[in-house]
């Protein structure tokens, strides 16, 4: 690509840039201006190379001609596009813009990345835990204060992806993650109170990444420079990722991980993976037809909660943590019924959850009457059936035997 088709390019990006917003301007450093031009040197010849094909495009910098190029690196760059806001055709816009903007909250999968500490995304032994990576097959494990869930902005939703950034010793972007469910409200949590973490929202690990995009070489990645989480080094729990920067991570993250980008052209294509669809499959079967459990043995009714009066499926566990898929009730044995729905094998963070949602229920709901778990899943793991054999209270069904495939 020559020079002259590199500035005509990047102009071309700056304004889309800028009629993408409401006011048509955009604030900008001079020095992540520049060097979206791949500039090392502002010379004359390239300074005026630019100015010439902003001009064309009608975009107007808050600067005199003969200070442009000069200012220092941190200097602020308004870029706007100059229109008339009286007329029909820039109303117009204007209402477009906005439209796309509701639409695109409401209905779009958004971007985030997540920031842990190594007492998250390494085990006892100070090595990657083996559970956040996919090709192990195991499921991800509990930490010993929290089970089932992770720290998330409000506005997290089903299908949303995420980089989970490794802070402290890794310093990098090591797995692609989805959300499994909307944020909800950990208000009640003790662990989450103690953090001050007010939404946490169900998760899957994707993929993780064999070389990880670390923050060395973001920092040399010029079109970055503009983003708040890498701007704020990473400092707080949770920050959004715009769709640009998805994209040069995205490529980033391909040049070093060969198969990458075939395994997020999949992803890409739906909201949410086809697995927590058939989960919702079985539990949307499951409520209309709770009589498929009776030739197991459980006669059972959804229940409601006497806490608040909130319907027993997906029932948060408040002060606990996560949801139940369906709290029922046993009409004939007259007991409590902690139902978990799995489309993959259970393994012990199975058990764990419905270990933990089962003695939630018998500590704010049960008022004195038994509590069991049931899990439905697509068989299970070693860990699963060894942890079975110390209680009597767990039980697992093969989704197969409920005529599901």
């Amino acid at each position: 690509m020559n020079q002259s088709t590199s500035i005509n390019q990047v102009s071309d990006e700056l304004r889309q840039s800028i009629l993408s917003t409401v006011k048509n301007q955009r604030r900008i450093r001079s020095g992540t201006f520049w060097n979206k031009f791949k500039f090392e040197r502002r010379t004359k010849e390239r300074v005026e190379a630019v100015k010439a094909a902003l001009t064309d495009r009608k975009i107007e910098i808050n600067l005199e001609d003969s200070y442009f190029g000069l200012e220092k690196r941190d200097e602020s760059l308004v870029l706007r596009i100059a229109i008339d806001h009286s007329t029909t055709e820039t109303q117009k816009h204007i209402a477009q813009v906005k439209k796309q903007k509701n639409a695109s909250q409401n209905d779009e999968r958004q971007y985030w990345v997540w920031v842990s500490d190594p007492r998250h995304y390494l085990d006892e032994f100070g090595n990657d835990r083996e559970d956040l990576d996919p090709e192990s097959g195991l499921e991800v494990e509990s930490t010993p204060d929290c089970t089932g869930w992770w720290t998330c902005n409000k506005n997290t939703q089903k299908g949303d992806l995420i980089l989970l950034y490794r802070s402290r010793l890794n310093r990098d972007l090591g797995y692609l993650i989805q959300a499994e469910s909307d944020a909800y409200s950990i208000v009640d949590d003790d662990y989450a109170s103690e953090h001050n973490w007010d939404y946490g929202c169900d998760y899957r690990v994707l993929y993780k990444f064999q070389n990880p995009i670390t923050l060395k070489e973001m920092r040399t990645n010029p079109y970055l420079e503009d983003w708040g989480a890498y701007r704020a080094n990473f400092q707080r729990r949770v920050y959004a990722i715009p769709p640009a920067h998805w994209r040069r991570l995205e490529q980033m993250a391909t040049e070093s991980n060969p198969g990458y980008a075939k395994f997020l052209g999949k992803v890409e294509q739906t909201i949410v993976v086809r697995s927590i669809l058939l989960e919702e499959e079985l539990e949307d079967a499951l409520v209309e037809e709770l009589n498929l459990l009776k030739p197991f043995g459980y006669d059972l009714e959804l229940c409601v909660s006497p806490i608040d009066g909130a319907s027993g499926r997906q029932l948060i566990c408040k002060g606990n943590g996560g949801r139940i898929d369906l709290l029922c009730f046993d009409r004939k044995k007259k007991q409590y019924v902690v139902v978990e729905l799995k489309n993959v094998r259970a393994g012990q963070n199975t058990f764990g959850q419905i270990s933990n949602y089962s003695g939630w229920v018998q500590d704010r709901i049960a008022n004195g009457k038994p509590v069991i778990g049931l899990v439905i899943s697509r068989g299970y793991d070693a860990k699963f059936q060894s942890s079975m054999k110390i209680t009597d209270k767990i039980f697992q069904l093969d989704i197969e035997q409920l005529g599901f495939v």
